[in-house]
């Protein structure tokens, strides 16, 4: 990225492999491969580095849908903090969290007439 970007929505991402890096409100932040990571991307930021990465998965949801889903309060006052989540790298819930984004993409992709 050429410059930080910053819009009001808690972004979600995956790798399949490899490391990237971002810069986050100052704060430089690698992601691990196989690890959901969340961030509000009200924060401005920006991938300053990345190595290895195959599949990039980014998923934004936005703000006001977020706060609707009653989620615990210690991750969004994490998140509306400035804090990145990471999930735990456990294998089995790792290879899951990546077939249902290859999933979601592939249907995300379809045009109107293939969803019949």
């Amino acid at each position: 990225m050429s410059r930080p970007d910053r819009h009001d929505e808690i972004e979600i991402s995956f790798l399949d492999q490899g490391t990237l890096t971002y810069l986050i409100g100052g704060n430089r932040v690698t992601v691990e491969p196989r690890t959901v990571t969340l961030f509000w991307a009200a924060v401005p930021h920006q991938i300053i580095q990345f190595s290895d990465v195959t599949q990039y998965h980014v998923i934004t949801i936005p703000f006001g849908w977020f706060l609707q889903w009653g989620l615990p309060e210690n991750l969004q006052t994490q998140l509306i903090t400035g804090k990145v989540v990471c999930a735990e790298t456990d294998n089995s819930f790792s290879l899951r969290d990546q077939m249902l984004l290859q999933q979601w993409q592939k249907d995300s992709s379809r045009d109107a007439h293939d969803m019949t």
